[in-house]
């Protein structure tokens, strides 16, 4: 099944520029405070899947148009024409589609790839939940302007209003200005207008009778409240008679209303006393949003569709839920909507934190990519900032911008120390005694063990020189009493930079016994006259490799048994058993086939990094 792996926006609300978001097609939770930009990706995600039922591509151009009120093209932007939303989906054998909207650009409508992923998607937010309840005290509670905005167009009836349509929307499109123009009542456009009010009417009734089964089920058994939603449907007329009147008439559509009343099934209530005619006046907005959630939750059940794309957004919808329910609707969304891609996004840090330990509870945390989103700048333009959630560097960026040094320095401190153990073999990481057993060296023991390792290596140290400097300055707890100045915030950041170079290097270590099996490692060479040699040599002391910051590998030189070789052609073998190092035993072997007398300078030459040509085998250690 196809899923969002990445949202690409330029110019578009709050982001400023280019932007790529890899979501990894996976759910999605993103924290993010009062002007960060989050919202902009919701409203991205929704304008990019509404665009399908814009049939005019002028409604959708006006959102890429500076000159439009209506547009969202970011105030920064240099070039209002750049500004643009594209989607890359990518199904679960690595197929990519990507489709895009701009200005100049709209290819959401070619196919029904789109269409059917906006049809069997979802975005909810706290608005949207609010316009369920959000009526005085005078009036009851009418829910087709919801509908009208928001689902009629992802229904589809029974019965088509037109040949190969039967969209709700559209149906109620045609419906709502009347007959353009009307006709006389005993005509048969008259007649047939009229009997399309009635279907639609029989239509729209019975859909709301499907999703309220549901909905019931969705609040009482889910939400375990003793509490029971009703559905009045008021039709819609045309052309029905004026109030007072058996002869005039008002020539025009009148909508239909959808009143939703409660019923009490706490058995302690008298019967005559359980029917709430005006919930929004008798209920807590907790159960409020939980009646509204259920009717949410059913609407999206039955657009339900297997194979299409399916993406639900919720959008700090749980704000006004209690404890108790919030917990409700995490466990609803983690298990009862797996089939959908989720993307839950919240300005409430505290609820960011109780989804973490629920997707965490669940055992799930593979299955979703966590982020934080906070306001920066960039050249005096605010911009979003994302960190990556698990990235000590990232959050070490993070709390320079937010002026916490301390907190930096933390995080660079703990980026430090797992950058140097990944980079030494496991014994320059570790240390053993009697009292403590094993535990892990010193970070000062770290950098020391470091800078052997990589000169020993051949390795330019003059770009790693200050680490330890710096860890003397700012990676030092103890060290942070003078961390307003401007002068430790550029200690930081260049010990950012540090840390960057770092990432670029890398380390490989093949072992001599892999599990009882002992580590064999092979060349192929061919001699003067053509002859291919195979060599089987077996290692008798670790083979190293690390990556400069040029892209070379350097690889030691190990102690080795070099064991036999074949002859490729006859398949005669050769049983040699000579101990020597890997260089030494190289260069005897070039020299017997009469290659070449420089064997340790083409040898080192062969095992560099991308190994194009090489016949050494060693290559594929360094490449897996």
């Amino acid at each position: 099944m196809h899923k969002i792996r990445k949202l690409r926006l330029s110019d578009f609300k709050f982001f400023n520029g280019k932007h790529e978001l890899d979501f990894e097609r996976k759910n999605v939770l993103i924290y993010g405070e009062n002007g960060s930009g989050k919202s902009s990706i919701y409203w991205a995600l929704y304008t990019f899947l509404q665009s399908v039922f814009k049939t005019d591509d002028k409604e959708l151009k006006k959102y890429f148009d500076v000159s439009d009120e209506q547009n969202l093209v970011n105030r920064f932007a240099k070039d209002g024409k750049n500004s643009s939303i594209e989607v890359e989906f990518e199904d679960d054998n690595e197929s990519i589609t990507t489709r895009k909207i701009s200005f100049s650009k709209i290819n959401t409508k070619d196919g029904d790839f789109v269409r059917e992923a906006t049809v069997t998607s979802d975005f909810i937010h706290y608005r949207l939940l609010a316009s369920i309840y959000n009526f005085s005290n005078r009036d009851h509670i009418d829910l087709f302007s919801m509908f009208e905005d928001h689902i009629l167009m992802f229904v589809t009836f029974t019965q088509e209003f037109k040949a190969g349509n039967a969209n709700a929307a559209d149906w109620w499109s045609y419906l709502k200005p009347g007959m353009q123009p009307r006709t006389v009542m005993h005509h048969p456009e008259y007649k047939e207008f009229q009997r399309l009010v009635d279907v639609f009417n029989h239509e729209l009734e019975n859909y709301l009778n499907k999703i309220l089964e549901t909905a019931n089920e969705y609040l009482q058994e889910k939400f375990k409240e003793k509490l029971k939603i009703n559905f009045k449907y008021i039709p819609t007329t045309y052309d029905a008679f004026l109030p007072n009147s058996t002869t005039k008439r008002d020539h025009i559509t009148v909508p239909p209303k959808i009143i939703m009343t409660i019923t009490f099934l706490h058995d302690k209530i008298q019967e005559e006393k359980n029917s709430i005619h005006r919930p929004h006046s008798f209920l807590n907005e907790a159960r409020l949003t939980s009646i509204a959630l259920s009717i949410r939750f059913a609407i999206l059940d039955e657009k339900y569709i297997a194979e299409a794309p399916k993406i639900l957004v919720l959008d700090d919808l749980l704000v006004s839920l209690d404890m108790s329910n919030r917990d409700i609707v995490l466990e609803l969304i983690l298990n009862s909507f797996k089939q959908y891609q989720i993307f839950i996004m919240t300005h409430d840090r505290s609820f960011f934190n109780l989804c973490k330990k629920r997707i965490e509870h669940e055992k799930c945390q593979k299955d979703w990519v966590v982020r934080e989103m906070y306001q920066d700048e960039k050249g005096g333009i605010p911009v979003p900032f994302i960190p990556k959630n698990t990235d000590y560097l990232d959050k070490a960026e993070k709390y320079i911008r937010e002026f916490d040094y301390p907190a930096s320095a933390n995080y660079l401190r703990k980026e430090s120390e797992r950058l140097l153990k990944k980079l030494l073999p496991k014994n320059k990481t570790l240390t053993t005694t009697e009292d403590e057993g094993t535990k892990p060296l010193p970070l000062d023991t770290l950098m020391d063990n470091f800078q052997k390792h990589y000169t020993d290596f051949g390795g330019d140290f003059t770009q790693f020189k200050k680490l330890k400097e710096y860890k003397d300055l700012i990676l030092n707890p103890l060290s942070h009493d003078n961390i307003d100045t401007p002068i430790y915030k550029q200690e930081l950041i260049a010990l950012k930079e540090i840390m960057i170079k770092l990432r670029e290097l890398e380390y490989r270590s093949l072992v001599l016994i892999e599990g009882d099996e002992p580590i064999f490692i092979y060349l192929l060479e061919m001699d003067s006259s053509g002859t291919e040699w195979i060599y089987k040599i077996q290692l008798l002391e670790n083979l190293k490799a690390i990556k400069l910051l040029d892209g070379t590998w350097k690889v030691s030189n190990p102690k080795c048994s070099f064991l036999k070789r074949k002859n490729s052609n006859s398949g005669d073998i050769e049983e040699l058993n000579i101990s020597t190092t890997l260089y030494r035993g190289y260069k005897m072997i070039r020299h017997k086939l009469l290659i070449s007398e420089q064997a340790e300078k083409d040898f080192k030459d062969i095992i560099k990094v991308p190994f194009n040509g090489s016949k050494l085998l060693i290559k594929d250690i360094l490449n897996n």
